[in-house]
């Protein structure tokens, strides 16, 4: 991607949040559907923030930074999807529910061999 084009992203981006912000405004929006995008916004805050102070062997720390964020916004989430689980907004019949099934089985895995070695 060149740089022109990534600026020429960034630009329509920003556009296009300051338009959601506008519209959050006036609109009714549903609590989980507003802390899941501010999830979004603070991993994108928090990606650029890492960026930005980063130079070097700072860059280590950042990246650091980044997925010890990543990881407490998958708990987050975790957290969220048991609450939906729990009034029946997930339930088998959900057409994604496979797919994560197998994704956090996949993950749990890798965190248990992780506990086990330490590697």
């Amino acid at each position: 991607m060149s740089q022109e084009h990534l600026l020429e992203q960034v630009h329509r981006l920003k556009a296009e949040l300051e338009e959601v912000e506008s519209r959050l405004k006036q609109n009714d929006i549903p609590v989980p559907v507003l802390e899941d995008f501010k999830s979004a916004i603070d991993h994108i805050r928090l990606t650029l923030w890492g960026i930005l102070q980063s130079s070097g062997a700072e860059r280590y720390e950042a990246a650091a930074t980044i997925i010890r964020f990543r990881i407490r916004r998958a708990d987050d989430i975790c957290t969220q999807i048991v609450a939906d689980i729990d009034s029946l907004e997930i339930t088998v019949d959900s057409p994604e529910l496979k797919s994560l099934h197998d994704t956090l089985s996949g993950t749990l895995n890798r965190i248990n061999h992780l506990y086990k070695t330490g590697r």
